[in-house]
């Protein structure tokens, strides 16, 4: 049984992206989650702590973008990731406004 990590970590790609944007600074238009988060952690570092997982979401989200036969995560590589895409997730919206219309 295959597990589709692609749209987490597409998820997880576009929360970073929308950090720099609140900031009012171009986001990087890169896959690389790792690239993505150094620019947040300029305006917040204690998003930091978000490095392993954004690795690790960025060995999947080329690995489940372009399956093959040695590609296939086990049912716990893919629970991992969806608990580090929710992190991702979290902790980025933490620090981002509210907007109250």
């Amino acid at each position: 049984m295959g597990y589709d990590l692609f749209p987490r970590t597409t998820g997880s790609r576009k929360i970073l992206e929308s950090f720099p944007r609140v900031q009012r600074q171009a986001p990087a238009r890169i896959h690389d989650l790792i690239v993505l988060l150094a620019k947040c952690v300029e305006f917040e570092g204690e998003l930091e702590n978000l490095e392993e997982d954004c690795r690790r979401l960025t060995v999947f989200a080329v690995g489940s973008r372009y399956p093959d036969d040695l590609f296939e995560p086990s049912r716990e590589d893919a629970m991992g990731m969806v608990e580090a895409a929710k992190r991702v997730r979290e902790q980025v919206l933490k620090h981002l406004p509210v907007r109250m219309d």
